[in-house]
């Protein structure tokens, strides 16, 4: 049980310094796993979001 706060109280002071305070979200429009379009901010106001993001950039050697 121990443990369990330790791991809670560390991933909650590494989430309260990863926000940014005062800063506003940029517009963005994105596309969900259901492929339904969304645009953000505008879409999640008044709603907690969880947004993950994931980038590829191909590259072709020849």
């Amino acid at each position: 049980m121990k443990k369990i706060w330790i791991v809670v109280l560390v991933f909650l002071s590494v989430t309260t310094k990863a926000q940014v305070i005062g800063t506003v979200f940029p517009d963005m429009e994105a596309e969900t796993v259901d492929d339904v379009k969304v645009i953000l901010p505008e879409d999640t106001k008044g709603k907690y979001t969880l947004l993950g993001l994931a980038y590829s950039k191909n590259r072709r050697t020849n």
